[in-house]
Parts: structure tokens; C-alpha cells; sequence
């Protein structure tokens, strides 16, 4: 085999040409550069995709006992997908009639006092206007998480509401009690004014609740 000396040219060519033409096959041209590029975006993407479906679809743990919501500890109150959410907690709270009975009260509440609006309504299928309107004023609630789960058909998935309490049945039983409460609580009469009194130290009868003559 012919080798050559340190800054000796092949035969036919001049020494100024010697290094570029040996340089040609280390170097791509513009398309095979693009190329490379796009190839290592897509590997850098696919990365970042996969470790957002990892968080996604990591399981989500008991705050109490950090059992995975999968194994359905004492401590889960309910998993359910998030359209039969504000259902299955009326379901389970045995509450059907008191449930009737707070949603009638809250919407003539809002026609009579004329702050009606379609969004007040949030709370009968909405799981986050649920939770702000009555389990987070349960003693016995605990917290509110949200954890992809996969259907049964293994194509499709969905969000599933997932809730925790210390005492799941004492949640519900203080559900229906909530329930009742609100149902029969009574707006404050329009322009009562609690602790008013006329000149001379006399009460007016507003803070007892009565209401003004008409």
C-alpha cells in the first residue's frame, strides 16, 4: 500500500487541493444537515412527550395512608369519571330528596334577589363547583385530586375525580346534613342592617330576623 509523506499531494492533484478533497466526506451537504436536524428535534420532543404522559399517568396516592387510588383504600370516598361525579356523591350521601330540595332553594333565591345566572347552575355537574359548594365545608372532607384512568376498552381514557376522607361514611352522612341546611336556610330580608337601631338606643327588629313593614 502507497502511503504518503507528512504535506505530499496525491498523484494528479496539485498540494492545494490535497486537503480539501480528503475534508468532502466528513461534511454534509444542506440536506443531510436538515435532516439530522429534524431527526434529533423529533428524538428531543418524543422525550419531552413521554415524561409528560409519566406524570400523567402517574398514580395518584392516599394523603393519609399514600395507598395508590387503584387499590381503593378505607380512606377513598369515591373514584369516579368527572360527568357522574356530582351524581354518585348525591348517591352516595343518600341525599336524592334533600338534593331537590337545595337546588329549588338556590335558584329561587337567585330569582327573587334577580343575581340569577346560568353559571349559578355550575354546581350540578360541575365537580369543582360541587366540591366549593358543599364538601369543602365538611369537617370530614379531606382533598380533591384528579387521576387519568383508562376505559375498559383500552382505547379511550378519562379524567376520574378522586376524594379522600378520614371517614368516608361520615362525609356522607355530613353531606346530606348540608344538604338539609342549605334547603331550608333563609336569605337575609333585603336591607337588613344587623345591629341597626332608630335614634334614641331603640333596636329596629332587622337584626331579629324581621322584616320591615312595606
Amino acid at each position: 500500500m502507497l502511503r504518503l509523506a507528512v504535506g505530499e499531494a496525491p498523484i494528479g492533484l496539485i498540494p492545494g487541493e490535497a486537503k480539501a478533497t480528503t475534508a468532502q466526506p466528513a461534511t454534509l451537504n444542506r440536506g443531510g444537515q436538515s435532516i439530522c436536524r429534524l431527526f434529533r428535534r423529533a428524538l428531543k420532543m418524543g422525550g419531552t412527550t413521554y415524561k409528560r404522559r409519566q406524570i400523567m399517568l402517574q398514580p395518584k396516592l392516599c394523603p393519609y395512608c399514600q395507598t395508590p387510588a387503584s387499590r381503593e383504600c378505607s380512606h377513598l370516598a369515591v373514584a369516579v369519571e368527572g360527568r357522574d361525579f356530582v351524581r354518585r356523591c348525591v348517591e352516595l350521601a343518600q341525599g336524592h330528596k334533600q338534593w331537590q330540595a337545595v337546588c329549588k332553594a338556590r335558584r329561587r333565591q337567585g330569582h327573587l334577589t334577580g343575581e340569577w345566572s346560568p353559571e349559578q347552575d355550575d354546581y350540578t355537574w360541575l365537580e369543582t363547583a360541587f366540591c366549593d359548594a358543599f364538601l369543602r365545608k365538611l369537617r370530614w372532607f379531606g382533598s380533591m385530586d384528579y387521576e387519568w384512568r383508562a376505559a375498559s376498552s383500552h382505547k379511550q381514557g378519562g379524567f376520574w375525580v378522586l376524594v379522600w376522607s378520614k371517614d368516608p361514611r361520615r362525609m356522607w352522612w355530613e353531606l346530606r346534613d348540608e344538604f338539609e341546611r342549605q334547603a331550608t336556610e333563609r336569605p337575609e330580608p333585603f336591607g337588613r342592617v344587623p345591629g341597626a337601631h332608630l335614634p334614641g338606643g331603640r333596636a329596629t327588629g332587622l337584626e331579629h330576623g324581621l322584616q320591615a313593614p312595606r
